[in-house]
Order: C-alpha cells, then structure tokens, then sequence
C-alpha cells in the first residue's frame, strides 16, 4: 500500500508540475510573440499532437499490462512498440510533411507544422518507455522526464526569446527538448 501511495504521490506531482511548467510556456509564448505568435505555436502543435496519439495506437497501455504481468517480456514488447511507432509514426510524420501546404494557406503554420512532424514518432517511442517503467511500477522517472523536459523547454525558449528568437524557434526547441526526453528514458531504462 505504500508503494502505491508513494507512486500515486509522484505521479500527482509530476502532473501539477508538468501543468504548471505548461501554463509558464504558454504565458511566456504569448507575452514574447503576442497572439498570432502563440496561435501559430498552437496551430503547429495542433496537427502534431492528434498524429502522434494515433501513432501510438493504444500501445503503451498494452505494454504497461502485458509487462506487469510478465516483467520478462519487456524487451521483447519494447522492441515490437519501436518497429510499430516506427512504421506507423515514421508514416504519419512524413505524411505531415508532405500535406502541410494544405493543411495551412500561411507560411509560417506550414514551416511549424514541418518542424513539428518529428514529434508523431518522438512521443510515442516516449510512450512506450514510460509504459515500461509504470509495468515495473517505478514511477520517478516518468515524473522526472516529464517535469525536466518542460523546465529545459520554458529555459531555452526564454533563452531564445531574450536572443530574438520567433515562433520557429519556440517549435525547435520543443521538438529538440523532447527527443532528449526519448534519449534520457532510454538511457534510465537501460541503466536499470
């Protein structure tokens, strides 16, 4: 029982910080790049987000029930995910690519939404690795991946701003955050 509340803590904690660090990225978008500035980062990151919850096609519940019940099949489920996430997101995210001009007449939401594709394949081989340590019932690094993302996010994107930095740059540095995101939990999960 106190595993779980201890988990259950964590967890809670990592979302009211990952919400917070959100609402701080958001305000900081919005006073640096004013509404259009804010409404393209929010456009670009429109089309990305609904993709890569396809792409992970209900995956990572799979992974976190299966491996619960069998920790030794981690590997072999993690390997599965990645070929899938990688048809699958890889697929979609070039299919962003490509229609982006039509999914936009302005420049800039085309460019964002081109910056923004990787992010269909990033989050959800993300998501399988966040499967893996829920399965296993350790939770610290969800919560530190989670929260350290986005506080490297709203640091660099301020850095940015206070450099001159526009709305693309906002969107690089988010795609950049979250691939070290994906790099840092595969470097957890093999550490462990």
């Amino acid at each position: 029982m106190n595993r779980l509340r201890a988990n259950s803590l964590t967890l809670l904690g990592s979302n009211a910080g990952t919400a917070a660090l959100a609402f701080v990225l958001s305000a900081l978008i919005g006073r640096a790049l004013g509404e259009s500035g804010l409404g393209i980062y929010a456009t670009a990151l429109a089309w990305t987000f609904p993709l890569a919850i396809v792409a992970d096609f209900g995956l990572a519940t799979l992974i976190t029930r299966d491996v619960a019940a069998d920790l030794t099949r981690a590997s072999t489920y993690l390997i599965a995910s990645i070929r899938a996430r990688l048809i699958l997101g890889g697929g979609l995210a070039g299919f962003l690519l490509v229609t982006a001009p039509l999914l936009s007449s302005d420049h800039t939401v085309v460019q964002g939404i081109r910056l923004s594709a990787p992010l269909v394949l990033i989050m959800p081989l993300f998501g399988a690795f966040t499967a893996l340590f829920r399965a296993h019932r350790v939770m610290w690094p969800v919560a530190l991946l989670n929260v350290g993302m986005l506080a490297a996010q709203v640091a660099l994107t301020a850095a940015v701003f206070v450099l001159g930095g526009e709305v693309l740059d906002a969107l690089a540095v988010n795609v950049l955050t979250s691939t070290g995101q994906l790099v840092a939990a595969w470097v957890i999960y093999r550490g462990r």
